[in-house]
């Protein structure tokens, strides 16, 4: 007698009313804007057209054991576009002008127009920063979506940073 066993997960996207910020698992996010000059930015929709900017997130695992495959969603707003350093250098002086911009390797980027997806592991205890750079295409009122830092094998890990 042969079983089969099977595992149902769903998901769906959170209506801009009902984000809010979590942290489950062990995970952990902690999300800062700042212009190039390194001047934080508290309130992400103030960021005006033509002006570049970083974002700067920190994942951190808190749990007792190593995490593989995790998986960084970042979203963009419609007016903003980011930057692919890889086709394109970023100001490096801009990011080495302040202390706390720094990047950690990660296994795979995906950068698309609409989203970057970031796949890395952490081990326990360990947190990893990842710098992003962008700009501000067009003006206008848009919503700034949740970032997600998840385990893609394992759905009672994850994090959301409400923007």
């Amino acid at each position: 007698d042969e079983s089969l066993y099977i595992a149902l997960t769903a998901k769906s996207v959170l209506k801009k009313e009902e984000e809010k910020n979590s942290a489950l698992g062990g995970l952990s996010l902690n999300v800062l804007y700042k212009r190039l000059n390194g001047e934080p930015i508290a309130n992400p929709s103030s960021i005006a057209k033509g002006e570049r900017f970083f974002v700067i997130v920190q994942a951190k695992n808190a749990s007792n054991v190593r995490l593989e495959d995790l998986l960084l969603n970042l979203p963009i707003p419609t007016g903003w576009e980011m930057t692919n350093n890889r086709v394109q250098d970023a100001d490096e002086d801009a990011v080495a002008s302040s202390s706390a911009l720094s990047s950690s390797p990660f296994s795979y980027q995906d950068i698309k127009d609409t989203y970057v997806l970031t796949f890395f592991s952490l081990a326990s205890g360990e947190s990893k920063q990842f710098v992003f750079e962008g700009t501000a295409v067009y003006g206008g009122a848009y919503h700034i979506p949740s970032i997600v830092l998840e385990s893609l094998y394992d759905p009672s890990r994850r994090a959301v940073w409400k923007n």
